[in-house]
Protein backbone atom coordinates (compact mmCIF):
# COMPACT_ATOMS: atom_id res chain seq x y z
CA UNK A 1 0.00 0.00 0.00
CA UNK A 2 1.33 3.43 -0.96
CA UNK A 3 0.23 6.31 1.23
CA UNK A 4 1.65 9.37 2.93
CA UNK A 5 2.80 8.05 6.28
CA UNK A 6 3.24 11.45 7.90
CA UNK A 7 2.04 15.03 7.60
CA UNK A 8 5.63 15.89 6.70
CA UNK A 9 5.49 13.65 3.62
CA UNK A 10 2.23 15.26 2.52
CA UNK A 11 3.80 18.70 2.97
CA UNK A 12 6.82 17.65 0.92
CA UNK A 13 4.56 16.64 -1.99
CA UNK A 14 2.45 19.79 -1.82
CA UNK A 15 5.52 21.98 -1.45
CA UNK A 16 7.25 20.44 -4.46
CA UNK A 17 4.33 21.04 -6.81
CA UNK A 18 3.63 24.52 -5.44
CA UNK A 19 7.29 25.43 -5.95
CA UNK A 20 7.04 24.24 -9.55
CA UNK A 21 3.91 26.34 -10.15
CA UNK A 22 5.48 29.43 -8.56
CA UNK A 23 8.60 29.02 -10.68
CA UNK A 24 6.52 28.84 -13.84
CA UNK A 25 4.67 32.00 -12.79
CA UNK A 26 7.95 33.79 -12.10
CA UNK A 27 7.24 34.04 -8.36
CA UNK A 28 10.41 34.04 -6.27
CA UNK A 29 10.56 32.66 -2.71
CA UNK A 30 9.84 35.13 0.07
CA UNK A 31 12.97 36.66 1.54
CA UNK A 32 12.05 35.24 4.92
CA UNK A 33 11.95 31.67 3.65
CA UNK A 34 14.88 29.33 3.77
CA UNK A 35 17.10 29.40 0.68
CA UNK A 36 19.26 26.39 1.47
CA UNK A 37 17.64 24.39 -1.35
CA UNK A 38 18.56 25.29 -4.94
CA UNK A 39 15.86 27.14 -6.85
CA UNK A 40 14.05 25.14 -9.53
CA UNK A 41 15.30 25.67 -13.05
CA UNK A 42 13.30 28.18 -15.05
CA UNK A 43 11.51 26.29 -17.85
CA UNK A 44 12.14 27.15 -21.47
CA UNK A 45 9.27 28.72 -23.41
CA UNK A 46 7.29 26.15 -25.37
CA UNK A 47 4.35 26.12 -27.77
CA UNK A 48 1.03 26.09 -25.96
CA UNK A 49 -0.57 23.04 -27.59
CA UNK A 50 -3.46 22.18 -25.27
CA UNK A 51 -4.57 25.80 -24.95
CA UNK A 52 -5.15 25.98 -28.68
CA UNK A 53 -8.32 23.90 -28.32
CA UNK A 54 -11.67 25.67 -28.48
CA UNK A 55 -12.90 26.19 -24.92
CA UNK A 56 -16.40 25.20 -26.02
CA UNK A 57 -15.36 21.78 -27.30
CA UNK A 58 -14.00 18.60 -25.77
CA UNK A 59 -10.96 18.64 -28.04
CA UNK A 60 -7.55 19.00 -26.46
CA UNK A 61 -5.93 18.56 -29.84
CA UNK A 62 -4.06 20.58 -32.41
CA UNK A 63 -5.03 20.76 -35.25
CA UNK A 64 -8.78 20.87 -34.51
CA UNK A 65 -10.75 17.64 -34.44
CA UNK A 66 -11.33 16.21 -37.87
CA UNK A 67 -8.47 18.05 -39.56
CA UNK A 68 -6.11 15.55 -41.08
CA UNK A 69 -2.52 16.04 -42.12
CA UNK A 70 -2.25 15.02 -45.81
CA UNK A 71 -0.56 11.67 -46.21
CA UNK A 72 1.27 13.00 -49.27
CA UNK A 73 3.26 15.42 -47.12
CA UNK A 74 6.12 13.05 -46.46
CA UNK A 75 9.34 14.38 -45.05
CA UNK A 76 11.90 14.30 -47.84
CA UNK A 77 15.04 15.33 -45.98
CA UNK A 78 15.44 14.02 -42.45
CA UNK A 79 19.18 14.56 -42.12
CA UNK A 80 18.69 17.33 -39.57
CA UNK A 81 16.34 15.16 -37.51
CA UNK A 82 18.81 12.30 -37.55
CA UNK A 83 21.63 14.53 -36.36
CA UNK A 84 19.50 16.00 -33.55
CA UNK A 85 18.43 12.55 -32.46
CA UNK A 86 21.97 11.27 -32.16
CA UNK A 87 22.97 14.31 -30.11
CA UNK A 88 19.95 14.31 -27.82
CA UNK A 89 19.87 10.64 -26.98
CA UNK A 90 23.51 9.70 -26.70
CA UNK A 91 23.23 9.40 -22.91
CA UNK A 92 20.53 6.74 -22.75
CA UNK A 93 19.94 3.73 -24.94
CA UNK A 94 16.26 3.37 -23.98
CA UNK A 95 15.56 6.95 -24.99
CA UNK A 96 17.31 6.11 -28.27
CA UNK A 97 14.67 3.40 -28.74
CA UNK A 98 11.89 5.98 -28.52
CA UNK A 99 13.49 8.03 -31.27
CA UNK A 100 13.97 4.92 -33.38
CA UNK A 101 10.31 3.99 -32.85
CA UNK A 102 9.24 7.44 -34.03
CA UNK A 103 11.05 6.85 -37.32
CA UNK A 104 8.87 3.84 -38.22
CA UNK A 105 5.48 5.33 -37.28
CA UNK A 106 3.97 6.43 -40.63
CA UNK A 107 2.09 9.56 -39.52
CA UNK A 108 5.15 10.85 -37.64
CA UNK A 109 6.99 11.16 -40.96
CA UNK A 110 4.67 13.86 -42.35
CA UNK A 111 6.09 17.38 -42.52
CA UNK A 112 4.51 20.40 -40.81
CA UNK A 113 3.23 17.97 -38.20
CA UNK A 114 2.23 19.48 -34.87
CA UNK A 115 2.04 15.99 -33.39
CA UNK A 116 5.83 15.81 -33.65
CA UNK A 117 6.19 19.22 -31.99
CA UNK A 118 3.99 18.00 -29.13
CA UNK A 119 6.01 14.78 -28.82
CA UNK A 120 9.29 16.74 -28.69
CA UNK A 121 7.96 19.00 -25.93
CA UNK A 122 7.00 15.90 -23.96
CA UNK A 123 10.46 14.37 -24.50
CA UNK A 124 11.99 17.42 -22.85
CA UNK A 125 10.08 16.53 -19.67
CA UNK A 126 11.93 13.22 -19.35
CA UNK A 127 14.86 13.44 -16.92
CA UNK A 128 18.13 12.19 -18.39
CA UNK A 129 19.88 9.36 -16.59
CA UNK A 130 22.99 11.55 -16.32
CA UNK A 131 20.96 13.79 -13.98
CA UNK A 132 19.74 10.90 -11.82
CA UNK A 133 21.40 8.86 -9.11
CA UNK A 134 21.88 5.09 -9.45
CA UNK A 135 18.98 4.73 -6.99
CA UNK A 136 16.61 6.50 -9.40
CA UNK A 137 14.94 4.76 -12.34
CA UNK A 138 12.98 5.66 -15.47
CA UNK A 139 10.50 3.25 -17.08
CA UNK A 140 9.26 3.55 -20.67
CA UNK A 141 6.09 2.12 -22.24
CA UNK A 142 4.67 2.49 -25.75
CA UNK A 143 1.22 1.39 -26.92
CA UNK A 144 0.34 1.05 -30.61
CA UNK A 145 -2.96 0.25 -32.28
CA UNK A 146 -2.90 -2.61 -34.78
CA UNK A 147 -3.38 -0.16 -37.67
CA UNK A 148 -0.62 2.13 -36.29
CA UNK A 149 -3.12 5.00 -36.33
CA UNK A 150 -2.88 5.75 -32.59
CA UNK A 151 0.24 5.73 -30.43
CA UNK A 152 0.60 6.26 -26.68
CA UNK A 153 3.85 7.04 -24.90
CA UNK A 154 4.35 6.69 -21.14
CA UNK A 155 7.23 7.33 -18.76
CA UNK A 156 7.50 7.09 -14.98
CA UNK A 157 10.13 7.32 -12.30
CA UNK A 158 11.06 8.51 -8.83
CA UNK A 159 8.62 11.07 -7.46
CA UNK A 160 11.23 13.56 -6.28
CA UNK A 161 13.05 13.53 -9.64
CA UNK A 162 9.98 13.82 -11.88
CA UNK A 163 7.79 16.43 -10.17
CA UNK A 164 9.48 19.57 -11.49
CA UNK A 165 9.79 18.51 -15.13
CA UNK A 166 6.33 16.96 -15.17
CA UNK A 167 4.63 20.13 -13.91
CA UNK A 168 6.75 22.16 -16.34
CA UNK A 169 5.42 20.04 -19.21
CA UNK A 170 1.77 20.41 -18.22
CA UNK A 171 2.16 24.14 -17.77
CA UNK A 172 3.96 24.56 -21.09
CA UNK A 173 1.21 22.80 -23.06
CA UNK A 174 -1.55 24.83 -21.44
CA UNK A 175 -2.98 22.42 -18.87
CA UNK A 176 -5.52 24.17 -16.60
CA UNK A 177 -4.15 25.29 -13.27
CA UNK A 178 -7.05 23.67 -11.44
CA UNK A 179 -6.01 20.31 -12.91
CA UNK A 180 -2.45 20.86 -11.72
CA UNK A 181 -4.10 21.51 -8.36
CA UNK A 182 -5.94 18.18 -8.67
CA UNK A 183 -2.61 16.45 -9.27
CA UNK A 184 -1.35 18.23 -6.16
CA UNK A 185 -4.22 17.15 -3.89
CA UNK A 186 -4.40 13.53 -5.11
CA UNK A 187 -0.64 13.21 -4.86
CA UNK A 188 -0.69 14.53 -1.31
CA UNK A 189 -3.18 11.80 -0.38
CA UNK A 190 -1.55 8.91 -2.21
CA UNK A 191 2.09 10.07 -1.91
CA UNK A 192 3.19 7.70 -4.70
CA UNK A 193 6.71 6.34 -4.81
CA UNK A 194 6.70 6.84 -8.58
CA UNK A 195 4.92 9.32 -10.84
CA UNK A 196 4.85 9.81 -14.57
CA UNK A 197 3.19 11.26 -17.62
CA UNK A 198 1.61 9.99 -20.84
CA UNK A 199 0.70 11.39 -24.21
CA UNK A 200 -1.65 10.05 -26.91
CA UNK A 201 -1.49 10.95 -30.59
CA UNK A 202 -3.13 9.92 -33.84
CA UNK A 203 -2.77 10.31 -37.58
CA UNK A 204 -5.65 12.81 -37.57
CA UNK A 205 -3.85 15.19 -35.25
CA UNK A 206 -5.10 13.84 -31.92
CA UNK A 207 -2.96 15.05 -29.01
CA UNK A 208 -3.73 14.44 -25.37
CA UNK A 209 -1.71 14.00 -22.20
CA UNK A 210 -1.92 13.49 -18.49
CA UNK A 211 -0.31 12.12 -15.35
CA UNK A 212 -0.04 8.63 -13.88
CA UNK A 213 0.84 7.03 -10.57
CA UNK A 214 2.09 3.49 -11.28
CA UNK A 215 2.28 0.87 -8.56
CA UNK A 216 -0.12 -0.75 -6.10
CA UNK A 217 -2.59 1.90 -4.93
CA UNK A 218 -5.58 1.54 -2.59
CA UNK A 219 -8.81 1.48 -4.62
CA UNK A 220 -10.35 4.30 -2.58
CA UNK A 221 -7.31 6.48 -3.32
CA UNK A 222 -7.62 5.82 -7.05
CA UNK A 223 -11.21 7.08 -6.92
CA UNK A 224 -9.99 10.45 -5.61
CA UNK A 225 -9.04 11.36 -9.17
CA UNK A 226 -12.64 10.82 -10.38
CA UNK A 227 -15.21 13.59 -10.66
CA UNK A 228 -18.42 13.01 -8.72
CA UNK A 229 -20.85 11.27 -11.06
CA UNK A 230 -22.94 8.18 -11.64
CA UNK A 231 -19.88 6.65 -13.30
CA UNK A 232 -17.88 7.06 -10.09
CA UNK A 233 -20.68 5.40 -8.15
CA UNK A 234 -20.50 2.36 -10.46
CA UNK A 235 -16.73 2.19 -10.00
CA UNK A 236 -17.08 2.55 -6.23
CA UNK A 237 -19.53 -0.34 -6.06
CA UNK A 238 -17.30 -2.47 -8.29
CA UNK A 239 -14.36 -1.97 -5.96
CA UNK A 240 -16.36 -2.64 -2.81
CA UNK A 241 -17.73 -5.92 -4.18
CA UNK A 242 -14.47 -7.29 -5.56
CA UNK A 243 -11.57 -5.90 -3.50
CA UNK A 244 -9.82 -4.82 -6.69
CA UNK A 245 -6.09 -4.19 -6.82
CA UNK A 246 -5.14 -1.03 -8.71
CA UNK A 247 -1.74 -1.10 -10.41
CA UNK A 248 -1.96 2.30 -12.15
CA UNK A 249 -4.09 5.43 -11.79
CA UNK A 250 -4.06 8.71 -13.66
CA UNK A 251 -5.96 11.59 -15.19
CA UNK A 252 -5.85 13.63 -18.38
CA UNK A 253 -4.84 17.31 -18.38
CA UNK A 254 -6.75 18.51 -21.46
CA UNK A 255 -7.82 22.12 -21.84
CA UNK A 256 -11.55 21.46 -21.64
CA UNK A 257 -13.83 19.06 -19.75
CA UNK A 258 -14.96 16.38 -19.41
CA UNK A 259 -11.68 15.33 -17.83
CA UNK A 260 -10.94 11.64 -17.92
CA UNK A 261 -9.72 9.43 -15.10
CA UNK A 262 -7.66 6.34 -15.77
CA UNK A 263 -7.19 3.14 -13.77
CA UNK A 264 -5.79 -0.32 -14.50
CA UNK A 265 -6.67 -3.15 -12.15
CA UNK A 266 -6.00 -6.86 -11.90
CA UNK A 267 -8.93 -9.02 -12.96
CA UNK A 268 -10.08 -11.31 -10.13
CA UNK A 269 -9.94 -15.07 -10.68
CA UNK A 270 -7.42 -17.89 -10.59
CA UNK A 271 -7.77 -19.11 -14.17
CA UNK A 272 -8.09 -17.53 -17.58
CA UNK A 273 -11.71 -18.70 -17.88
CA UNK A 274 -12.63 -17.18 -14.53
CA UNK A 275 -10.94 -13.91 -15.42
CA UNK A 276 -12.42 -13.54 -18.90
CA UNK A 277 -15.88 -14.29 -17.49
CA UNK A 278 -15.40 -11.53 -14.91
CA UNK A 279 -14.24 -9.14 -17.65
CA UNK A 280 -17.29 -9.94 -19.80
CA UNK A 281 -19.65 -9.33 -16.88
CA UNK A 282 -17.87 -6.05 -16.04
CA UNK A 283 -18.22 -4.81 -19.61
CA UNK A 284 -21.95 -5.51 -19.33
CA UNK A 285 -22.20 -3.60 -16.06
CA UNK A 286 -20.47 -0.61 -17.68
CA UNK A 287 -22.79 -0.69 -20.68
CA UNK A 288 -19.82 -1.36 -22.98
CA UNK A 289 -20.33 -3.64 -26.03
CA UNK A 290 -18.74 -7.06 -25.79
CA UNK A 291 -15.49 -8.06 -27.49
CA UNK A 292 -16.36 -9.38 -30.97
CA UNK A 293 -16.59 -13.16 -31.14
CA UNK A 294 -13.84 -13.49 -33.75
CA UNK A 295 -11.46 -11.56 -31.50
CA UNK A 296 -12.46 -13.68 -28.48
CA UNK A 297 -11.71 -16.80 -30.51
CA UNK A 298 -8.16 -15.57 -31.17
CA UNK A 299 -7.75 -14.56 -27.53
CA UNK A 300 -8.72 -18.06 -26.38
CA UNK A 301 -5.98 -19.65 -28.52
CA UNK A 302 -3.49 -18.67 -25.80
CA UNK A 303 -5.51 -18.67 -22.56
CA UNK A 304 -2.93 -17.03 -20.30
CA UNK A 305 -4.17 -15.85 -16.87
CA UNK A 306 -3.06 -12.51 -15.47
CA UNK A 307 -5.67 -10.37 -17.23
CA UNK A 308 -5.95 -6.65 -16.52
CA UNK A 309 -8.78 -4.19 -17.16
CA UNK A 310 -7.98 -0.71 -18.42
CA UNK A 311 -10.80 1.71 -17.54
CA UNK A 312 -11.02 5.36 -18.59
CA UNK A 313 -14.06 7.26 -17.35
CA UNK A 314 -15.49 10.75 -17.00
CA UNK A 315 -18.57 12.31 -15.42
CA UNK A 316 -20.29 11.78 -18.78
CA UNK A 317 -19.77 8.01 -18.69
CA UNK A 318 -17.26 5.31 -19.50
CA UNK A 319 -14.89 6.59 -22.19
CA UNK A 320 -12.70 3.62 -22.97
CA UNK A 321 -12.55 0.12 -21.52
CA UNK A 322 -10.07 -2.57 -22.47
CA UNK A 323 -9.25 -6.14 -21.49
CA UNK A 324 -5.49 -6.72 -21.44
CA UNK A 325 -4.12 -10.24 -22.00
CA UNK A 326 -0.42 -10.87 -21.23
CA UNK A 327 2.35 -12.22 -23.46
CA UNK A 328 0.67 -12.62 -26.86
CA UNK A 329 2.49 -14.89 -29.31
CA UNK A 330 3.62 -13.52 -32.68
CA UNK A 331 1.00 -15.73 -34.31
CA UNK A 332 -1.74 -14.04 -32.29
CA UNK A 333 -0.31 -10.59 -33.02
CA UNK A 334 -0.37 -11.37 -36.74
CA UNK A 335 -3.93 -12.72 -36.62
CA UNK A 336 -5.19 -9.68 -34.72
CA UNK A 337 -3.54 -7.34 -37.24
CA UNK A 338 -5.31 -9.24 -40.02
CA UNK A 339 -8.58 -9.00 -38.10
CA UNK A 340 -8.29 -5.22 -37.65
CA UNK A 341 -9.30 -2.99 -40.61
CA UNK A 342 -6.08 -1.35 -41.76
CA UNK A 343 -4.01 -3.63 -39.54
CA UNK A 344 -0.34 -3.31 -40.42
CA UNK A 345 1.69 -6.26 -39.18
CA UNK A 346 4.75 -5.32 -41.25
CA UNK A 347 5.05 -1.85 -39.73
CA UNK A 348 4.31 -3.27 -36.29
CA UNK A 349 7.24 -5.64 -36.75
CA UNK A 350 9.48 -2.67 -37.53
CA UNK A 351 8.23 -0.94 -34.38
CA UNK A 352 9.01 -4.03 -32.31
CA UNK A 353 12.49 -4.20 -33.81
CA UNK A 354 13.15 -0.54 -32.96
CA UNK A 355 12.01 -1.11 -29.38
CA UNK A 356 13.90 -4.37 -29.00
CA UNK A 357 10.94 -6.14 -27.44
CA UNK A 358 7.68 -7.99 -28.14
CA UNK A 359 4.27 -6.96 -26.77
CA UNK A 360 3.79 -7.49 -23.06
CA UNK A 361 0.00 -7.23 -23.43
CA UNK A 362 -2.65 -7.24 -26.12
CA UNK A 363 -5.55 -4.95 -25.29
CA UNK A 364 -9.04 -5.66 -26.66
CA UNK A 365 -10.41 -2.14 -26.40
CA UNK A 366 -13.64 -0.24 -26.96
CA UNK A 367 -13.74 3.56 -27.29
CA UNK A 368 -17.28 4.80 -26.67
CA UNK A 369 -19.13 6.75 -29.32
CA UNK A 370 -18.64 10.49 -29.03
CA UNK A 371 -15.29 10.26 -27.25
CA UNK A 372 -13.10 10.07 -30.34
CA UNK A 373 -13.69 13.78 -31.10
CA UNK A 374 -13.01 13.20 -34.77
CA UNK A 375 -9.35 12.31 -34.24
CA UNK A 376 -9.46 8.87 -32.56
CA UNK A 377 -11.09 5.69 -33.85
CA UNK A 378 -14.31 4.90 -31.99
CA UNK A 379 -15.61 1.39 -31.38
CA UNK A 380 -13.60 -1.82 -31.08
CA UNK A 381 -9.84 -1.80 -31.58
CA UNK A 382 -6.69 -3.80 -30.84
CA UNK A 383 -3.76 -2.18 -29.03
CA UNK A 384 -0.37 -3.70 -28.27
CA UNK A 385 1.53 -2.65 -25.13
CA UNK A 386 5.33 -2.64 -25.11
CA UNK A 387 7.36 -2.40 -21.91
CA UNK A 388 10.45 -0.83 -23.44
CA UNK A 389 12.37 -1.20 -20.20
CA UNK A 390 13.63 0.47 -17.05
CA UNK A 391 17.03 2.08 -16.58
CA UNK A 392 18.87 3.58 -13.63
CA UNK A 393 20.61 6.91 -13.24
CA UNK A 394 24.37 7.23 -13.73
CA UNK A 395 25.20 10.29 -11.63
CA UNK A 396 26.83 9.28 -8.34
CA UNK A 397 26.98 12.89 -7.15
CA UNK A 398 23.20 13.46 -7.07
Amino acid sequence: MISAATDSERSDWIGAIQTSINTLKGITPDATQSTTEPAPVEPEAQNNEFAAADENTNESTVPPAGSEVPSSDVVEDQSNTTTATATTTSSTSLLDNLYQAKEVIPFMQWKDNKVIEFWEIWLESIPRITDLSPMDTISYTICASADMDRISWRISGSQNRFIQKMVDFFWNVGAPEDEIGRLNSVGASVNPVEIGSWIDMSSKGGMDGGWIFPGTIPYASALLACDESATKQILTKLGEENNLEIILMGRDMGAAPPRQTHMIFKVPGNTFDEQIQYAIETLDSFGIPQIPENALTIMREAPVPGLLMNVVSSYEGFVKVGVMVPNPTENIVNKLCCLTPGGNYDVLQKLQSSLGTSPSYTEYLYLAQGFGYGVYKEGFDIVFHYDVGTESGTNDSV
